[in-house]
């Protein structure tokens, strides 16, 4: 095999599971443990702002792994699609 179908092989392996471990991720801090949230609220302001952050940092880090993977498996099909010529 050449060099480049096993370099494309990688990029959409890795774009495949970079973008399932961020749709994974999004979707777990999609809805938040109402237990854990309610907690927070009760302690009032700073507590129930660092778990905003916190949870809007990991959604936002889902997101954008998903957009790194979609940009890999397109990479890798670039780079497969020059390797067929």
């Amino acid at each position: 095999m050449p060099a480049k179908k096993i370099f494309a092989g990688f990029l959409l392996a890795l774009g495949v599971v970079a973008f399932s471990s961020g749709l994974s991720q999004y979707k777990k801090y999609q809805t938040p443990n109402h237990c854990v949230v309610g907690f927070a609220k009760s302690l009032g302001g700073q507590a129930s702002f660092e778990l905003d952050q916190s949870l809007r940092h990991a959604k936002y880090f889902g997101i954008s792994q998903m957009i790194g993977g979609v940009l890999f498996v397109v990479a890798g099909g670039v780079f497969l699609f020059k390797s067929r010529k």
